[in-house]
């Protein structure tokens, strides 16, 4: 499936809201296990760092971010940094944050004089930092 020609939603219309909102709907449809008794948030722009979130029985918060990017170069990778961060700050309690692209990430990495990471390793490589990041104490 091509997200690069998923219908344009919202107003004005964007294939970025349209991803949203799918994501949104895969998340609080059946692609998450949600305890029962989790109630759930959906939030606009600007959105702390997350489309929304589902508040558990127990205090907890996950949360979900979509990001409709078609690449995980420097430019992509910050936009998620960005996201992590304002989530951390906004939901002191979030246990778990999903992120969805529009993509598998590639994961053929290349060795030899023009070596490269592809982007699954970048994204393991700042999961493990933000996952850090995540277990500082509050400032």
């Amino acid at each position: 499936m091509d997200f690069r020609q998923i219908r344009p939603y919202g107003a004005p219309a964007s294939r970025a809201d349209a991803f949203e909102e799918l994501a949104s709907i895969l998340a609080r449809g059946g692609l998450i296990d949600w305890p029962d008794g989790t109630v759930f948030y959906r939030f606009g722009n600007p959105d702390g760092g997350r489309e929304g979130k589902g508040a558990l029985p127990n205090g907890d918060v996950w949360a979900w971010q979509a990001k409709y990017l078609f690449g995980f170069g420097n430019a992509e990778v910050q936009q998620v940094h960005h996201s992590v961060v304002r989530v951390l700050d906004t939901e002191p309690t979030v246990k778990r944050y999903y992120v969805a692209f529009p993509y598998d990430l590639p994961a053929g990495d290349t060795d030899g004089p023009k070596a490269k990471k592809s982007a699954h390793t970048k994204w393991l490589e700042k999961k493990t930092e933000w996952e850090a990041l995540a277990k500082l104490p509050a400032a």
